[in-house]
């Protein structure tokens, strides 16, 4: 076994990792992968670099029947057995020894989770049948000084607290015990009966007709004593049948004691190539844990969109919001309000994380192209640039251009001063053109923006012309909305103090190396969740936009309603908002959503409050897109990309 485990941690760690957590029996996994890794360790400092994403729908991989198909299959026999933990108990974290952490913490004791594993190796040495129950592991932590009333306490409130049913399973055996089918659980444990069966009522299942535990039989199911026992008490003419995940407990050793098998493949083994690992190691084993479980744990398919926004914009967007929380509180903010579109998804999971705070969200139209035409006079060189430069070379006719700056009424007078048909290409010769003729004929360009500017006015002016602070939310990545409305409100004598928060700003391959919002972020205008040219460097030194990293990010918390064209007023004076036209991938952006959404209440209702007690850092949030911005993934990143594609200028 040690050689096995060896040679799978040359060739790659994860993936041993993966095979000592969830393949090899229970407590001597830990302390074997444990031990070569201390000696091995420095192979693990690179986990992601080989992991790759599976391009089209990930739950599609598996191959489960469904829980009416599986039910059917074992009710042919007379006795079921099932499996407990990663079979009937999902935890809310990939690797059990992640709750030895808290547990270490509540103690105060360093190096706990290390103490614990070799107390479990301890115990187990000397006794024949290796089988330890939970009191005889922390007598020998007791024997270095530890509390051990105190420690089992908090373990076992913790693994109560974190366990939770497979719904697949919990399906399955509500079908099986309506048909009053004798069902028991079977479990390598150092658990008493008595707590397994707690942790499955608790969880929502029936009543089981017996719960074995190894700890208590002095056999387990790895060596194929606890499935003689199994049918020594229950019966031996008796047809069995076992589902568990284990390759060898649970298939090869009930195999030789006359059991039929269903096999459950285990959900990590299935997901952890695919997972980055790159993450802190509670909040890095709780994502995983989720996503794991979702993805693998039942024989439900999704789509690739829905599985774009759970696994890799989830973490940020609770991250995120758990920041804007707690720079509201710092800050004494009012009100969030959150810009269209990116804000939508965003208002959406902090309403479900701080349901108190609802009154005190605000869903704002927004859009860049809105934002600069209200500016217009105030911000001339990003008017050009926006609207002529970013078009040139684009295959966009002069009549297309000037619909998007909503001057199509001065295309008759251009073609008679400068001689340019409306139906011809903006090139780099025609924009020098295009641009004189806009300077000279500005104030009618102001002219044109009146009603824009009017419409937006009548709209924000509940939300900032009053005195307070309030903080505006946007994904990226100069702050431009932030400092728009804080120079609209200047023009417009406002009392509001606005404090802009973004996931990302600048970007080192901008002309200024980074030097975009600098200036901002020293003066505590902007505030920047993941990283800025000031923080998070590394991270901030690896996005890049030219590789398509801003649109990654945009698609992720992209809003299936339309953009916003433009304000405008009606001739009573209230605001009318002009929509561009639906994007023809807006239904893989709801998709994108429900992902999202999904995550965020699976995080609420499966992880404890414990657990979710320190926010999410940027950096672990951001861990899953740095894996799907990687080399070897492109094919999957340029195709979510093509999504964000559309018909409109």
């Amino acid at each position: 076994m040690k050689g096995l485990l060896r040679r799978k941690l040359e060739s790659d760690p994860i993936r041993a990792q993966s095979y000592a957590r969830h393949r090899l029996h229970h407590g001597r996994a830990f302390a074997l992968y444990h031990a070569l890794k201390d000696r091995d360790g420095a192979k693990l400092l690179h986990p992601d670099r080989h992991r790759t994403v599976v391009f089209g729908s990930e739950s599609a991989l598996k191959r489960r029947p469904s829980p009416t198909q599986a039910a059917k299959m074992l009710a042919d026999h007379d006795v079921i057995s099932f499996d407990v933990f990663d079979t009937l108990l999902f935890r809310c974290v990939d690797d059990p020894t992640t709750l030895f952490h808290i547990v270490g913490a509540q103690l105060n004791v360093l190096d706990f989770p290390a103490l614990r594993i070799a107390a479990e190796r301890e115990a187990r040495r000397g006794v024949p049948h290796g089988e330890v129950n939970l009191e005889q592991i922390y007598a020998q932590l007791a024997l270095w000084g530890i509390d051990a009333q105190r420690g089992m306490r908090l373990e076992w409130e913790l693994e109560c607290a974190c366990c939770h049913a497979n719904p697949y399973l919990l399906d399955i055996v509500r079908m099986l015990a309506a048909q009053g089918k004798r069902l028991i659980a079977v479990s390598d444990m150092y658990l008493s009966a008595k707590q397994v069966a707690h942790l499955l009522e608790k969880s929502g299942y029936p009543p089981f007709a017996q719960v074995f535990v190894s700890c208590e039989h002095g056999a387990n199911k790895a060596g194929g004593e606890l499935f003689a026992i199994v049918r020594r008490q229950c019966g031996e003419a008796h047809s069995y049948v076992h589902i568990g995940d284990h390759p060898h407990s649970d298939h090869i050793s009930p195999r030789r004691h006359g059991f039929s098998i269903l096999r459950y493949a285990n959900v990590h083994t299935l997901g952890d190539p695919h997972r980055a690992h790159d993450l802190s190691v509670v909040t890095g084993s709780i994502y995983r844990g989720l996503v794991n479980a979702k993805l693998h744990g039942s024989d439900e398919r999704f789509s690739m969109a829905f599985e774009l926004g759970y696994v890799y914009g989830s973490l940020l967007a609770i991250g995120y919001c758990q920041y804007l929380q707690e720079q509201r509180r710092r800050l004494g903010l009012d009100q969030l309000l959150f810009l269209a579109r990116d804000g939508d998804i965003l208002r959406q999971v902090y309403a479900l994380l701080y349901p108190q705070e609802r009154a005190d969200l605000i869903y704002v139209p927004w859009s860049r192209s809105a934002g600069i035409q209200l500016l217009a006079e105030a911000w001339k060189p990003d008017y050009f640039r926006r609207f002529l430069t970013h078009k040139c070379n684009q295959g966009l006719t002069l009549t297309q251009v000037f619909s998007a700056m909503g001057l199509e009424g001065l295309l008759p007078l251009l073609n008679q001063e400068r001689s340019l048909d409306p139906g011809s290409e903006l090139t780099a010769h025609e924009e020098t053109q295009v641009r004189s003729f806009l300077l000279d004929h500005f104030d009618q360009i102001l002219q044109c923006y009146e009603r824009r500017r009017a419409g937006a006015r009548h709209l924000l002016e509940p939300w900032l012309s009053s005195p307070g602070r309030v903080g505006v939310v946007d994904i990226g990545w100069t702050g431009s909305a932030a400092i728009a409305l804080r120079a609209l409100g200047e023009q417009w004598g406002w009392q509001k103090e606005i404090i802009g928060f973004l996931v990302g700003s600048d970007a080192l391959q901008d002309h200024l190396q980074g030097g975009r919002t600098c200036g901002a972020h020293a003066l505590g205008i902007l505030h920047s969740y993941v990283f800025s040219s000031a923080q998070n460097r590394a991270l901030w030194k690896q996005h890049d936009p030219t590789s398509g990293h801003n649109v990654l990010a945009e698609l992720l918390f992209a809003s299936p309603a339309p953009s916003l064209k433009c304000f405008s007023q009606t001739a009573e004076g209230a605001t009318q908002l002009c929509w561009k036209p639906k994007e023809k991938h807006s239904e893989r952006y709801a998709q994108i959503q429900q992902g999202i959404l999904s995550f965020t209440k699976d995080y609420l209702r499966l992880v404890p409050e414990v657990l979710r007690q320190r926010r999410i850092q940027g950096d672990d949030a951001y861990a899953p897109l740095c894996l799907l911005m990687d080399a070897c993934n492109r094919p999957y990143l340029e195709e979510v990309l093509s999504w964000m594609k559309d018909n409109h200028v």
